[in-house]
């Protein structure tokens, strides 16, 4: 992860899924550079892919157990509590996302937009985008912090590492607000599909102190 990130440049802002989703890199996003910029001495670790397909093809075949990543994908680094980088997620152009594979850290791992400071509010969200446009669309003089922590798997686990190291903060959960699922019927049950964000976000709030939901709301014909 280390040497993969140490050759990556910030992503630009024109990249598909940036634009699409109307949020910058802030800093924090690189993006998988071409081949030929990978090191002689990190050619035993990584393999840079130029396609999805040739990516596929070298998970596949890949005795050696090399890092395989394709050139032109977003790298949303991942941090321990120590602030040390342990692993990344990547983002394909059209928004697939890849966690590394077995071996890597999983637990507990964020990335930070903004400074964390005990007593200033938190904001945790599920995703990077998400967590973007939160940051990016408040008020300069009132930038919150906001924390991203990889999926519904990593709220609890980390709310649970804030609140621990910043005791005086307000945590907030930016719930992904799957408002439509109440109203869906699974046809293989037969019963209303989950909300799965705000159940994730509750779950949360039971169990950490001091811990509040933001939720966008959305009319019932809303696709969000």
């Amino acid at each position: 992860s280390q040497m993969l990130v140490s050759i990556s440049q910030v992503a630009p802002a024109n990249h598909n899924y940036l634009n699409k989703k109307q949020v910058t890199a802030n800093d924090t996003v690189l993006i998988v550079p071409d081949s030929s910029k990978l090191p002689d001495e990190f050619k035993p670790h990584i393999m840079i892919a130029d396609t999805m397909q040739q990516a596929s093809y070298l998970r596949e075949h890949n005795p050696e157990n090399k890092m395989i990543v394709q050139r032109g994908n977003l790298i949303v680094p991942q941090f321990n509590t120590q602030g040390e980088l342990r692993a990344f997620e990547t983002i394909g152009y059209y928004g697939s996302k890849y966690a590394l594979g077995n071996g890597a850290d999983k637990s507990g791992l964020s990335t930070t937009l903004g400074q964390l400071e005990n007593g200033k509010p938190i904001i945790i969200t599920e995703g990077y985008a998400t967590g973007a446009t939160l940051y990016e669309h408040t008020n300069k003089n009132q930038k919150p912090t906001v924390v991203v922590a990889f999926g519904r798997g990593g709220l609890m686990e980390v709310a649970q590492n804030l609140r621990a190291n910043y005791p005086d903060s307000k945590i907030y959960i930016g719930a992904d607000n799957d408002h439509q699922k109440p109203f869906e019927i699974d046809p293989q049950t037969g019963k209303n599909k989950v909300n799965q964000g705000l159940e994730d976000a509750n779950k949360v709030i039971n169990s950490v102190e001091n811990t509040h939901i933001l939720l966008p709301q959305f009319d019932r014909s809303d696709t969000g």
